[in-house]
């Protein structure tokens, strides 16, 4: 039987604007998780962050828009929605990794390579992933509360300073340790931190545009 607690969750109720806010925050996670594979180099000072960085603030930027319109109840289904299709593709890769394969096949080595690390990104995103994005839409509601539903650009901004710290501390500390020189771990994860915080100010623009969007009838 269902927990009554997590029953609520499960409730769900698409419009077409949301539908499209939904499927953007959990393929860009999707994606991201696959992305941070790589990690590239800033070119300056020998700094370098993961290439997930590229694209997961749209994930962020889309949970500002599912909180701020449609509620916090909507943006927790939102979140386990997007931990299931994570748990999904863990899965998969995995699966498809150890599955046999033909002689001829010669990408073995380089595809057990790239998905077999997979598994220690996600798993490390399952638990900063749930917890950054909790913490996202509590602030949310919090700020919102707190400025009578005034100033927009603190609740995107601030929400996002709190979920995307807990998420890069996280994340980082899981998915890169052994791999990021030890004495080089603390100043990766504050790049991933400004590099995610620098992409959600930039794209300011895009969350009002994309709230006032949802907001309108039809």
């Amino acid at each position: 039987m269902i927990n009554e607690r997590i029953r609520p969750y499960l409730n769900f109720s698409f419009n077409d604007k949301k539908v499209i806010f939904v499927t953007l925050f959990v393929v860009s996670n999707l994606i991201s998780n696959l992305l941070a594979i790589k990690v590239f180099n800033l070119g300056f000072w020998g700094l370098t962050t993961d290439c997930g960085n590229l694209l997961f603030p749209l994930g962020y930027l889309m949970a500002d828009v599912i909180t701020e319109v449609y509620g916090e109840r909507t943006a927790r289904r939102v979140i386990l929605l997007g931990l299931f299709a994570n748990i999904l593709l863990i899965v998969a890769t995995t699966l498809t990794v150890y599955m046999p394969y033909p002689s001829y096949w010669t990408g073995q080595g380089a595809y057990a390579y790239m998905f077999g690390f997979t598994p220690r990104i996600v798993l490390a995103g399952f638990i900063a992933y749930l917890v950054g994005q909790f913490v996202n839409a509590r602030l949310m509601v919090l700020i919102k509360k707190w400025t009578n539903s005034k100033y927009l650009f603190m609740r995107t901004i601030g929400s996002t300073l709190g979920g995307e710290l807990c998420d890069s501390c996280i994340c980082s500390s899981i998915a890169y340790y052994g791999i990021v020189p030890n004495s080089g771990i603390l100043l990766f994860i504050l790049m991933q931190y400004v590099v995610k915080v620098t992409w959600e100010v930039v794209m300011q623009p895009l969350t009002y545009k994309s709230i006032a969007w949802a907001r309108k009838d039809g």
